[in-house]
């Protein structure tokens, strides 16, 4: 809902901190769905390797340093 709530006031970047945290793996995809098609930049953070794979560019940190960096 709080999702719904925020993409109906049409942001044009979205900023998530771990959003599969908790999450089964059917929503997961469903979120996934969910952001891979909404047309707005999103910076999401999270450990989710499987969600990060479907980014269109990543960063990855390692103890606060950029490490990689793909896409």
């Amino acid at each position: 809902v709080a999702l719904a709530t925020v993409l109906a006031m049409d942001p044009q970047v979205l900023v998530m901190d771990e959003p599969t945290s908790n999450l089964d793996p059917a929503a997961r995809r469903e979120l996934a769905g969910v952001l891979l098609t909404a047309h707005l930049t999103t910076l999401i953070v999270t450990h989710d390797l499987q969600l990060a794979a479907r980014a269109q560019r990543t960063l990855t940190l390692s103890d606060g340093v950029l490490a990689a960096s793909g896409g």
